[in-house]
């Protein structure tokens, strides 16, 4: 991977392809407000994937938001966070706590009022995380959310087929957010 600037945009590359930038960030905004907007007070969230940190810096930018666990594997994309992102006050904020690991192999410290997943571009890509959003996977994530909490999840491409969703939380919906250059989706179920 690698970190690439240039006429104050960011982004982070993993050879010829942009993982992740700063020109557009409304999605991973909206993947924290859709979810927070509807949760009440004394939350306790679950992020897996810190990126940018913009999932993260608008998941703290709720009062009602008490706990913030965020799972991220690449101590290079922390690293970045700490330096060249500028994201040092949102991981040394209280409410944060910041796991280096696996999100789909470690152990999460639930339950939690959501968990917001911003990893894959969509539930079959990388082929190696598809299991993470079979039935199975899908019944471990609900294992970990409270009573009436909110389960979401970052796609580049619109979910063909929600019905694993359907099987495992309630009232799944998906939410299209328009950026410049294309459009992302939310999906969202919960328990």
């Amino acid at each position: 991977m690698e970190l690439k600037t240039e006429l104050g945009t960011c982004g982070i590359w993993d050879g010829k392809r942009l993982i992740m930038g700063n020109r557009f960030t409304e999605s991973e905004e909206q993947l924290a407000h859709q979810a927070i907007d509807k949760l009440g007070d004394n939350l306790s969230i679950l992020i897996g994937g810190l990126g940018m940190g913009y999932t993260l810096k608008t998941a703290l930018s709720y009062k009602s938001v008490q706990k913030v666990d965020v799972i991220e594997n690449s101590e290079q994309i922390i690293e970045w966070n700490k330096t060249t992102l500028s994201n040092t006050e949102c991981l040394n904020d209280p409410r944060v706590n910041l796991i280096v690991d696996d999100f789909f192999s470690v152990n999460w410290n639930g339950p939690y009022n959501a968990i917001l997943i911003d990893i894959d571009d969509y539930p079959d890509f990388p082929e190696n995380h598809a299991w993470a959003y079979s039935n199975e996977g899908l019944l471990r994530i609900r294992e970990y959310l409270k009573d009436d909490a909110i389960f979401g999840l970052w796609c580049c491409r619109q979910p063909l087929d929600t019905s694993e969703f359907t099987n495992v939380f309630k009232n799944v919906d998906v939410v299209t957010i328009k950026i410049k250059y294309g459009t992302h989706y939310l999906l969202y179920g919960e328990s």
